[in-house]
């Protein structure tokens, strides 16, 4: 059986058409004839066919142009022209920018070429020991100038920096070294966080990181301060309370509600009696659908309630150091939020639904396991046990009730150790 000849050899014979024959006047005529039907359906789906596509702000080439010096700041009053140039920070006035555009395009070359400007890998690599730490080598992470603080171990920051240059950039190499260093794995005990911070880390970063920490590893005297009550000098890890985007999704995992489904559009925020005013929107589901923290939306003047109690950053502006705080309005919320609660409740259902075979005294370890990824104590766990006993007497005496489970999971929720990394 004959089979349709591919399209290079079809478009191979309309480009020769002399050697089939298809010259001739005669055979153009019929080609014409057979070929119109094809033409004009493709003519009527090119016409249905929406040239309008998503389109997003971009940045152009512009022409070279010089701004002027505005006179305090008043448009009314402007003064010389000001020549474009590079930052003199770093090589004074430096060389002339290109003449044929806006000189735009230079300074992001400038900035992200670590010979001319170190500055900008310095940055990213101290935010991102910021977040894993809790203080960046450099505690003012969004200022490095004459009016921020020195670097507590500046060859750290350069070891780094130059790491993130040679890994080409990549973010994920710089958080594997961090995530896989002997300083991130330390305690937050004062003993027992001693160690060399150099561990897994390279030669330069090891230096840096031994002379750093030389004098704290020493042991002292019950009556000797410490010689860093700040832990500046990171001889152990500092206790991080957990952002509150975390938790949130934490809660959401255990109870088992969690959509973890990725992409998608944002979900309302639940808003509460209190959110009221100009340009308020529809309220959402309490739970946010079970959406992770990253889906909710983020309305500037009506914030999530629950987030912003653990310190949810302002939307107005720009925020490179969240502020963590610990006051009781915190403690209220993971006490009485009808999220909290609801979450608790469906994490007690899950427990039994899926442990009927369980004792108490299992289950109880596999609640510790669960929310701190332990078991509990000979203390805790009587104290559990003891607890459960006293919640079965309000629910009917039945001590298998999911609903006495589920404040057994709200008490676990409301310690501490939940909501703080050590």
């Amino acid at each position: 059986p004959s089979r349709p000849l591919p399209g290079a050899a079809l478009d191979w014979m309309r480009q020769h058409p002399a050697l089939f024959g298809l010259d001739s006047p005669d055979v153009r005529q019929q080609l014409a004839t057979v070929s119109r039907p094809f033409i004009e359906e493709r003519r009527q789906l090119v016409s249905q066919i929406v040239s309008t596509s998503a389109t997003a702000l971009a940045m152009l080439e512009g022409n070279s142009a010089n701004e002027t010096l505005l006179i305090r700041g008043n448009s009314n009053k402007p003064g010389d022209a000001v020549p474009r140039r590079f930052i003199e920070v770093f090589h004074g006035q430096g060389p002339d920018p290109t003449e044929t555009g806006s000189g735009r395009l230079d300074l992001a070359q400038q900035m992200t070429d670590p010979a001319q400007t170190p500055l900008v890998p310095r940055v990213i690599a101290n935010r991102i020991w910021h977040h894993y730490f809790g203080r960046g080598i450099v505690a003012t992470t969004d200022d490095f100038g004459h009016m921020g603080q020195l670097p507590t171990h500046p060859e750290l920051l350069d070891w780094l920096a130059t790491e993130l240059v040679r890994e080409e950039w990549s973010l994920k190499q710089i958080h594997r070294v961090i995530l896989l260093s002997a300083a991130y794995r330390m305690g937050s005990e004062e003993e027992g966080g001693r160690g060399p911070m150099g561990e897994g880390l390279g030669p330069e970063e090891e230096t840096a990181a031994q002379r750093s920490t030389a004098d704290t590893r020493l042991p002292l005297a019950v009556d000797q301060p410490s010689p860093d009550p700040n832990n500046l000098l990171l001889h152990r890890m500092n206790i991080k309370r957990m952002e509150g985007e975390i938790i949130r999704d934490v809660l959401f995992s255990l109870s088992g509600r969690e959509d973890d489904r990725m992409y998608g559009p944002s979900v309302p925020i639940a808003l509460n009696a209190f959110q009221d005013g100009r340009g308020k929107p529809g309220s959402g589901p309490i739970d946010g659908a079970g959406r992770r923290s990253l889906y909710l939306s983020t309305r500037r003047n009506f914030s999530e309630s629950f987030l912003t109690v653990f310190d949810l950053p302002n939307p107005h502006t720009s925020v490179g150091r969240r502020s963590v705080s610990n006051v009781p309005a915190q403690a209220l919320a993971l006490l009485n939020s009808p999220m909290i609660v609801e979450q608790t409740r469906l994490w007690g259902d899950r427990l039994c639904r899926e442990t009927p075979q369980l004792s108490s005294s299992e289950r109880v370890d596999r609640l510790y396991q669960e929310a701190f990824a332990r078991l509990p104590s000979a203390e805790e766990r009587e104290a559990a046990l003891a607890f459960i006993s006293a919640s079965a007497v309000d629910h009917g005496g039945n001590q298998a009730a999911p609903s006495v489970w589920a404040d057994l999971c709200h008490v676990l929720l409301n310690t501490k150790e939940f909501i703080y990394v050590r």
